[in-house]
């Protein structure tokens, strides 16, 4: 099973930790990736993950691993043309549900949902 990563704000993580970037009001991306608006990034490592708080820290404190489990309502597609950046879409509830970790950026362990 696929396991992964989006930097989220609360620990533990709430529902709006994965919305929608139309959900949250912002801007949609150009037209090549336009389909991916009612979609949110993750990223396929917690590195890549950790690089993205280092470049852009107000983005979240805590990384979350997210684990797709086959037959579930979560869709996941590589984008951006970024190394490692996927988008995901599902519901916001569907998601969290599939937290299996949580990780302080500042920790190198997991805290165990």
């Amino acid at each position: 099973m696929p396991v992964f990563y989006r930097v989220v704000h609360t620990n533990p993580p709430t529902a709006d930790d994965f919305r929608s970037d139309r959900e949250l009001g912002r801007p949609p991306p150009g037209q090549r990736w336009a389909h991916t608006w009612d979609g949110f990034s993750v990223m396929d490592s917690e590195a890549g993950a950790r690089q993205l708080v280092a470049q852009y820290p107000r983005m979240g404190s805590f990384i979350a691993a997210i684990m797709v489990k086959e037959g579930s309502d979560i869709r996941t597609e590589r984008t951006h043309n970024r190394e490692g950046h996927y988008t995901m879409w599902g519901a916001p509830e569907t998601v969290l549900a599939h937290v299996e970790s949580l990780t302080a950026v500042e920790e190198s362990g997991h805290d165990h949902l």
